[in-house]
């Protein structure tokens, strides 16, 4: 067991990007393991959508944790607002029916119906 000095050296030494100490060190496993994943903790959920949410994740053979897990990676991926309008700014427009020919095609669609 660690005491005093040598405990908040052994910390120090396994926060440091370079070097880790022993793995059997407890406080390196612990350092480790909160650098590695964040809890994330949801309140007022209903008990409606936690059941929809555990039946989904059973009907694909998934743990709970395992599917909100995939879930909530699946949302991180999706791009942002900005970075869909960014995107739509850089595409080459080139070539693509102009402002007239859209107008002209709304109106002879509105007057045929």
């Amino acid at each position: 067991m660690l005491h005093g000095t040598e405990h908040a050296a052994r910390q120090n030494f396994a926060r440091s990007p370079a070097r880790r100490c022993n793995t059997d060190c407890m406080c390196c496993i612990q350092t480790h393991t909160l650098n590695a994943m964040m809890l994330v903790q949801v309140r007022d959920v209903s008990e409606a959508t936690v059941n929809a949410l555990k039946a989904q994740a059973a009907e694909r053979g998934l743990t709970f944790t395992a599917y909100l897990r995939a879930e909530l990676d699946r949302l991180a991926a999706r791009p942002t607002n900005a970075e869909v309008i960014e995107r739509m700014a850089r595409r080459d427009r080139r070539g693509g029916p102009t402002t007239e020919d859209t107008v002209s095609e709304i109106r002879r669609i509105r007057e045929a119906s």
